[in-house]
This record gives structure tokens, C-alpha cells and sequence, in this order.
């Protein structure tokens, strides 16, 4: 599992975790995208990641069923790059959907450059 940190341009944090499905050349990534803040450490000063309750958006510093999720992802190279975006909440803020737009550009150009490394013989890309 790789873990990331993703700041969008509006300063808003996200940690997206994401993973390999299949180890063909397609190279099929998932995962999901948290909402996060980063904090201070009041004794030791080093900067944690504190992922956002869904219930009642407090901090916690483990990622479970209780995290608030912006959105799951599919991403790969199937001749074409495929991005599938499917998001957890019934509904979200306009100011939101701008910044997950935002996020997610930078998600998958992360998710290209690191399939294109994965798979340094393949001219077909782009």
C-alpha cells in the first residue's frame, strides 16, 4: 500500500492510499482518497497526519471505517489512461468538488509517471 500526501491548491490536505490491482502492463491502481489535516505535535514538534471523522470531523491518527473519505479510484493504461472516480457522500459542497477536481489532476499524474517507471519499454503512452 503507498500512502501520499496531496495538498490542494485551496491549502486543504488529503492522504491518498492506493495500491496495485494487476501486474500486467496495464497496471491497474485503486485506492482512496482521506480527508487530513497535518498538525504540530505540541511535545515533540514533528508534523503528524490526522486523518477527519466522518461523524464529526475531529482528528484521529488511524485510518478506519470511521475516516471520512473524499472519494475510491480505478486508474490505468488501457490504451487510452481510464480514471473512474466514485464518490462516498450522497452530496458535496461546490468549494469541494473544486478541490477534489484539483487533487485528483495531481492524482493522476502521479499514477502516469509511476506506471510509465514501472514499465520503461513501453513507447505507447500518450
Amino acid at each position: 500500500m503507498h500512502k501520499i500526501i496531496v495538498k490542494a491548491k485551496s491549502g486543504d490536505d488529503f492522504i491518498v492510499h492506493f495500491q496495485l490491482r494487476r501486474e500486467d502492463y496495464n497496471k491497474d491502481y485503486f485506492g482512496s482518497v482521506y480527508f487530513c489535516v497535518i498538525g504540530k505535535d505540541i511535545k515533540t514538534d514533528i508534523e503528524n497526519v490526522y486523518y477527519i471523522k466522518s461523524s464529526d470531523g475531529s482528528p484521529q491518527e488511524e485510518c478506519n471505517e470511521e475516516c471520512r473519505i473524499a472519494f475510491e479510484f480505478n486508474f490505468c493504461w488501457r490504451g487510452v489512461w481510464e480514471g473512474r472516480i466514485y464518490f462516498k457522500d450522497d452530496e458535496y459542497w461546490s468549494d469541494e468538488l473544486k478541490v477534489m477536481s484539483d487533487i485528483w489532476e495531481q492524482i493522476e499524474n502521479i499514477l502516469k509517471d509511476k506506471i510509465k517507471l514501472d514499465n520503461p519499454n513501453y513507447q505507447a503512452f500518450d
